[in-house]
């Protein structure tokens, strides 16, 4: 949800500091088909020749990077909750630690039940114990009965236990069924069916995602907001789904999902999604065209099928955030090698289309039987994840799909993806601290430049990442790398000329801390700056 303003013309600036390049450390890792997460060694750094073959270039700036991550699911919750003590730390550990780990901080659940919900934790007296929302009472407009109590059998521990390795996790979710009775028919059904677009089911759908909203903050977890309908195009699926039109999704996110949260003191983003279809005829200007939607919801979610979009979203609505809300998780088919290539390639076209995060599907399953690399949703569609238990011999096995999406940990959220010339296998973000990243499939034996130094790290084989640090006080003579000021535009961080931060917002300021005013000034020492709040 965009901040609200009460009349308050509030001046935010967002301020990165860099030093010329005095490299303080150089890491390099790589993955290959038979040795993955292998630390290579210390490139060195070195005055550059004009000879590289590459040019990583910090002065052009892309997206604002909000962070990697994949999807809570109670099959995956089942799976981990088997394992002895030490090995389902190794698994939080690897999938979440920032030092450790793939350092997962921007995740995705369920909101009710998915294809991925088990019926151990549903109602045994039920029809289909599998299937659930947390307004279960037909009729209840106003969530009297509204309640989490099965998810704290299940999504709770998953996502608390995450939070003990990473406790800035920033999570959303998405239902792929609303409450049944929100549906349109006498007989609606989880499996199949369409949303009932009118004023009294609208406004009681808005009050349920705040009551999630709520709740889940309640338990300690940052919820920051949803999106109304996972694959809105999908209706008649055997599975948890719900068909939505593209302009009722907008219709939703403008006239009833943002002035309940606004009613309810909420601060939250609604986003629009998670959309599984890519015609652009379609779900493009005919909603997008739309300003009133543009300022009330915080961005395009798009799935693997509705991922060709991206590139069009940003051509045309430069101004609307990307998200990637689900990578392409029906390869089991194929060798865990090709489709970890499969993963990669999707992440490379979508985060070079503009995407700021990036979700994974399912991060643990169970294996389904008599496979060593897949998993099975509860209605027996096999699918891939990054990590598969064995929850017979209770073996646990990461996948090369983990080990390359591991690659990314080094990106902070606020990076800014930077431009990169001479590959079209590497990927280069810059850290709000200043320090570079590299992350590259393939590539051979470049030089890299990289402002006024380069690298030659030898053999990229397989998938690698180069961290570059910087010591931000090696050298006094200091430059805004980027500044900009804008009414009413929330802030991630500042930081101060050694990098730290001196201001932490957690994504937005909440309206009642009033602006009154920022000061930016240099002196012997370099830019500093300085927020006032009262």
């Amino acid at each position: 949800m965009k901040p609200m303003h009460f009349g308050i013309a509030c001046i935010l600036a967002t301020v990165f500091i860099i030093a010329k390049p005095q490299a303080r450390s150089v890491q390099w890792y790589q993955t290959t088909e038979s040795a993955q997460w292998v630390e290579k060694g210390t490139p060195g750094m070195e005055p550059a020749t004009g000879s590289a073959s590459v040019t990583v270039d910090p002065g052009t700036k892309y997206q604002v990077i909000d962070g990697f991550g994949g999807c809570f699911n109670e099959l995956g919750w089942d799976a981990i909750s088997q394992l002895p003590d030490t090995k389902r730390e190794e698994v939080f550990r690897t999938i979440f630690d920032p030092v450790d780990g793939c350092n997962f901080n921007y995740c995705r659940m369920m909101i009710g039940s998915s294809d991925f919900s088990s019926a151990k934790y549903g109602d045994p007296t039920s029809d289909d114990p599998r299937w659930f929302s947390l307004a279960m009472t037909p009729g209840d407009t106003g969530m009297e009965h509204f309640s989490i109590e099965r998810d704290k059998k299940a999504m709770i521990p998953y996502i608390k236990n995450a939070m003990r390795y990473n406790p800035e996790l920033k999570v959303w979710g998405s239902p792929w069924s609303p409450p049944v009775w929100l549906k349109r028919g006498n007989n609606p059904s989880y499996a199949g069916g369409y949303i009932d677009a009118t004023p009294v089911k609208f406004r009681a759908l808005a009050r349920y995602f705040s009551r999630y909203i709520q709740t889940y903050r309640a338990e300690g977890i940052n919820v920051i907001g949803y999106h109304p309908q996972n694959e809105p195009g999908a209706a008649g699926q055997n599975y948890p789904c719900c068909g939505w039109e593209p302009l009722q999704i907008a219709d939703f996110i403008k006239n009833y999902a943002v002035p309940r949260l606004a009613l309810d003191g909420i601060d939250a983003e609604v986003w629009y999604g998670s959309v599984n279809k890519s015609q652009w005829d379609t779900w493009g200007p005919p909603v997008w065209d739309d300003a009133a939607l543009r300022a009330a919801c915080d961005g395009y979610g798009g799935q693997w099928g509705g991922r060709k979009l991206f590139d069009d979203m940003r051509a045309n609505y430069p101004d609307v955030k990307l998200m990637q809300t689900e990578t392409n998780c029906c390869k089991y088919q194929e060798t865990p090698w090709t489709y970890t290539r499969e993963t990669w390639r999707m992440m490379y076209e979508d985060l070079t289309n503009g995407v700021s995060s990036y979700m994974q599907w399912n991060m643990v399953l169970p294996q389904a039987d008599g496979s060593s690399t897949s998993g099975e949703s509860s209605w027996g569609w096999k699918q891939t994840a990054m990590v598969m238990i064995d929850t017979n011999t209770l073996e646990v096995t990461y996948m090369p799909q983990m080990h390359m999406v591991r690659h990314f940990k080094f990106v902070q959220p606020g990076a800014h993806r930077i431009g990169v010339s001479g590959s079209n296998s590497i990927l280069a973000f810059q850290n709000p601290d200043g320090s570079i990243v590299l992350v590259t499939r393939g590539g051979g034996s470049p030089a890299i430049q990289v402002g006024d130094k380069q690298i030659d790290p030898g053999h990229l084989d397989g998938y690698n990442s180069i961290y570059i640090q910087y010591d931000a006080t090696a050298n006094s003579e200091r430059a805004a790398y980027s500044m900009r000021a804008h009414k009413s535009e929330a802030v991630d961080a500042l930081y101060d000329l050694r990098g730290r931060r001196i201001l932490q917002t957690r994504g937005r300021l909440h309206t009642r801390a009033k602006c009154t005013g920022i000061a930016i000034g240099a002196n012997a020492r370099g830019l500093r700056a300085c927020l006032r709040l009262r």
